[in-house]
């Protein structure tokens, strides 16, 4: 029985390792530009830093990282982060007390690249919540 057992085993090891390519058989260079693509125009992973960033500011409660244009008459992150709009898009903390914690500027980075001694994103903490030209990312805070 153990026989058995132990000659299908080796019989299904054998029969994987002849059926998929070994990792450095496969081609992963359209997945480097599609992430270099990304990182180069911004796209979630810029949002999904600053969202990282925000809740290491919090001390408790929800967070968001609202996208914000970077111009200097467009609403200040205090201004959106008091915005009705802005709250009413999740309905568990719409009815709480939101405010500013912060506001950031994520940086269009290099592409990635798991080299040692090779610099990460760039990320600007303004520690205000004023407006002009700089934060494209507000840190809003929903109280529990």
């Amino acid at each position: 029985m153990h026989f058995y057992a132990l000659s299908s085993l080796l019989l299904v090891s054998v029969t994987l390792s002849l059926a998929l390519p070994a990792a450095e058989e496969v081609d992963l260079a359209p997945f480097a530009d599609h992430l270099r693509d990304k990182r180069a125009t911004g796209g979630d992973w810029a949002k999904n830093l600053a969202q990282a960033v925000c809740t290491a500011l919090n001390p408790s409660g929800w967070m968001f990282a609202v996208s914000r244009d970077c111009k200097n008459n467009k609403p200040t992150c205090a201004a959106i982060c008091a915005s009705a709009a802005l709250h009413n898009q999740d309905n568990q903390t719409k009815n709480k007390v939101w405010s500013c914690v912060n506001s950031l500027h994520v940086y269009s980075s290099p592409a990635s690249t798991s080299a040692s001694f090779t610099l990460g994103p760039k990320v600007y903490k303004y520690n205000t919540c004023k407006g002009g030209c700089g934060p494209n990312h507000c840190c809003c805070r929903a109280e529990p």
